[in-house]
C-alpha cells in the first residue's frame, strides 16, 4: 500500500520547511485546520496527521505536545462541519433542526479557544530548539527518505482522491477503500512492490528498511493486525456502554444534580460535567449526547436557555473529549495512528480547554448564551 510513501513525502517536504526558523510547530497546526473542514477526522488523521507527526519527531518536538496539537486540528471537523454527524446528532437531541445555528454557536466559544491553541503552540515551537543531534541530522533524515523512496507529486494522487471524494460527500467507508486501492496501485507501478506483497501489509502492516532507525520507526505500522486490539477493546467498550444505557445509571445521576441547578450558568455547567461523564462512561460523543439531550432538553426549555446552547455544549466537549480518551473509537485510532498514549497529551489541549472554560463563563454571564424568546417558549410549550 502506498500510504507509507506519501507519508515519507509529507516528512521529507516539511523538515526541509522546517529547517528554517521562521516556520514553527504552530504553523503545521495552523495548516491541519486548513484541511479539516472536510468534516472526517478518521480520514485525515492517518494521512495528513501520521504525516505531521513524522516531521514533528524529526524536529525534536516532544510526542504529546505534537499529538495534542495534530489531534486538536484534526478534530475541529467534529465541531464544526455541517457534514459530520456530531453537530447533527447534538442538535436533534438538543430539540433544534437547526444545525448551521448549532454550528454558529459552537465557533463563539471555539474560535477563540482555537486562537488560543494556534498562539501557543506558535510560540512553544518559536522557543523551541531544533533536534540537531548529529548521529541523526534531519539532513540525513532527508537523504534517507530520497534513497529509500520513489518521491513525486503522484505519491499524493491517494490523498487528493480521498479529500475529493470526501468533498462530494461520498461514504466514507467505500473511499477509503478506493483511495487504498489506487494507493496499492502506485506502490506496484511506482515503488516496485508485488500484488502480493502489498496484499500482505494491507493485513500485518508496512516494514520500512531503509537502513535508517529513525524513519524506519517512524514509517513501520499499519495493516489490519494492528487494529486488532483496538476493534476487541471497542467492542468491549459499546457493550459496556449498551448496559450502562440500558440501566440508566446516568440519568439517576444527571435527575439528582438538576434540581440543584438554578441558573443558566449552573445548567452549562452541570451539562459540560455530564457530558464528559457520559463520554467518559459510553465512549462516544454521540451516545452521550442522545442520553443527556433527553435529560436536558425540557430543563432548557423552562429555564429560557436556547436549545442551541445545549447541542454546542454536548457536540464541542464531547467531541474533543473523545480523542482523549484510548477506549472510545476516536481516541483509539488516535493511539494506534499517533503511537502516543492519549492521557500524555491531554493536558496539551489547549483549545478543547480554552473552549471548555470559556463556554461556562458565557453562560454564567449571560454573554453569547443565546435566551428563548417569548413567542419560542409559547410554541416549546405548545409542543410538550
Amino acid at each position: 500500500m502506498d500510504c507509507q510513501r506519501h507519508h515519507s513525502l509529507f516528512v521529507l517536504l516539511g523538515v526541509e520547511a522546517a529547517q528554517s526558523r521562521y516556520i514553527s510547530f504552530g504553523g503545521i497546526f495552523n495548516y491541519i485546520l486548513r484541511l479539516v473542514f472536510t468534516g472526517q477526522p478518521w480520514a485525515l488523521l492517518p494521512s495528513i496527521g501520521l504525516a505531521f507527526m513524522g516531521i514533528g519527531t524529526a524536529l525534536g518536538v516532544p510526542a504529546p505536545l505534537a499529538a495534542a496539537s495534530i489531534v486538536s486540528g484534526c478534530f475541529v471537523g467534529d465541531v464544526a462541519s455541517p457534514i459530520n454527524e456530531v453537530p447533527v446528532i447534538a442538535s436533534v437531541s438538543a430539540g433544534t433542526d437547526d444545525v448551521i445555528g448549532t454550528i454558529k454557536s459552537t465557533l463563539l466559544p471555539f474560535v477563540p479557544g482555537l486562537i488560543a491553541g494556534v498562539v501557543a503552540y506558535f510560540f512553544i515551537g518559536m522557543n523551541m530548539t531544533i533536534n540537531t543531534d548529529p548521529v541523526h541530522t534531519a539532513d540525513t533524515l532527508i537523504n534517507s527518505i530520497a534513497q529509500g523512496f520513489n518521491l513525486s507529486p503522484l505519491t499524493l494522487v491517494p490523498l487528493v482522491v480521498i479529500f475529493v471524494l470526501v468533498f462530494i460527500k461520498f461514504p466514507i467507508l467505500p473511499g477509503v477503500i478506493i483511495a487504498s486501492l489506487v494507493g496499492m496501485a502506485e506502490a506496484v507501478i511506482l515503488q516496485g512492490e508485488t500484488w502480493g506483497g502489498v496484499t500482505n501489509m494491507m493485513w500485518s502492516g508496512y516494514v520500512c528498511s531503509t537502513g535508517d532507525q529513525v524513519l524506519d520507526g517512524l514509517l513501520t505500522r499499519g495493516g489490519i493486525m494492528d487494529f486488532a486490539g483496538t476493534i476487541i477493546m471497542l467492542l468491549f467498550a459499546f457493550s459496556f456502554a449498551g448496559v450502562i444505557k440500558r440501566m440508566g445509571m446516568l440519568e439517576r445521576i444527571m435527575n439528582c444534580a438538576l434540581k440543584k441547578v438554578n441558573s443558566s450558568g449552573l445548567l452549562v455547567l452541570f451539562t459540560s460535567v455530564t457530558t464528559l461523564i457520559g463520554v467518559s462512561f459510553t465512549g462516544s460523543a454521540n451516545v452521550s449526547s442522545l442520553i443527556n439531550g433527553s435529560i436536558y432538553k425540557d430543563t432548557y426549555r423552562k429555564k429560557g436557555v436556547h436549545p442551541e446552547v445545549l447541542a454546542r455544549t454536548m457536540s464541542m466537549n464531547g467531541a474533543l473529549w473523545n480523542a482523549m480518551l484510548p477506549w472510545s473509537a476516536s481516541g483509539a485510532l488516535c493511539l494506534s495512528v499517533l503511537g502516543v498514549n492519549n492521557f500524555e497529551y491531554t493536558f496539551f489541549m489547549i483549545p478543547f480547554w480554552t473552549s471548555f472554560i470559556l463556554n461556562i463563563v458565557f453562560a454564567f454571564t449571560g454573554k453569547f448564551t443565546r435566551k428563548l424568546t417569548k413567542e419560542e417558549m409559547e410554541a416549546c410549550a405548545e409542543t410538550t
